[in-house]
């Protein structure tokens, strides 16, 4: 239950980060291909969705120090 707080943080986030980073590719998609397909603009967003949650599941839950070295 631990990760479910995390996965929700990278749900609120991912709005914002997929402006900043999927807008910036979309272009240059559009620009390169001459065209723009759904298909490409869902994988993308799917693909920044993961690369969120995966950076909130890894660098988020921090360890609490347990021990403490002597």
């Amino acid at each position: 239950m631990v990760y479910v707080s995390n996965i929700i943080t990278a749900a609120i986030a991912f709005p914002f980060v997929a402006i900043i980073l999927t807008v910036p590719l979309l272009v240059y998609h559009y620009h390169r291909y001459g065209s723009l397909t759904i298909l490409r603009s869902v994988i993308l967003y799917s693909f920044m969705f993961y690369l969120v949650a995966a950076y909130c599941l890894i660098i988020l839950p921090l360890p609490h120090a347990r021990w403490s070295l002597i």
